[in-house]
């Protein structure tokens, strides 16, 4: 596994496509709700200092002929960067995405806050669960993110997940040691954290 590959996850989100200027504001307003750790930079004298700034948003970010069909974009200084198309979002994170194959960081107090933090993104958007990729186009899993930014729905992408790589490893304990014999894939539906 490349060490530079991020983390991102897609989750079942979905858009309208009559989405308003009042509509983004709404989310805009969702996300700042949201009681998220800032990001924090190296600065010189190996001390970190807290990123500034709000959540905002962008409009059509790569530009007026898209491709991808990537409607909103919404960063800050926070450790996820989202980007929303008509049939899912995807979530960039700040983590690398070996951390799924290391069972001794899953037990780590700072993981368990990276799910919950998570969670509440993921709701703010109106999904219920992810899949996590690698954004790495060495890593064979890459293929299924760049499906997304191609404008193919979550369902149809964790349903060609399911029949290329077999049913998503969903237990973190066991993901590293199934990721070791074959290619897999983990999906969190965050059970253990509705309702809370």
């Amino acid at each position: 596994m490349d060490l530079g590959t991020t983390l991102y996850a897609i989750t079942n989100s979905q858009l309208s496509g009559n989405e308003t200027e009042q509509d983004w504001q709404q989310l805009l307003k969702k996300l700042q709700a949201l009681d998220l750790p800032r990001a924090e930079t190296w600065q010189y004298g190996n001390t970190y200092k807290e990123d500034e700034g709000e959540w905002e948003y962008e409009l059509n970010p790569f530009g007026a002929d898209d491709t991808f069909g990537c409607a909103v974009c919404f960063n800050g200084p926070f450790k996820f960067m989202i980007y929303l198309y008509p049939n899912a979002a995807v979530i960039s994170t700040i983590h690398r995405y070996w951390i799924l194959q290391k069972i001794e960081l899953i037990w780590d107090e700072w993981f368990a806050d990276f799910r919950k933090d998570l969670y509440s993104v993921v709701q703010a958007l109106g999904g219920t669960e992810v899949i996590y990729l690698p954004d790495n186009n060495r890593q064979p899993l890459c293929s299924y993110l760049d499906m997304i930014e191609d404008g193919v729905a979550y369902l149809e992408v964790k349903q060609q997940l399911i029949k290329d790589l077999e049913p998503p490893v969903t237990d973190y304990m066991k993901f590293g040691a199934a990721a070791k014999e074959q290619e897999r894939f983990m999906l969190d539906d965050f059970a253990d954290l509705i309702g809370k």
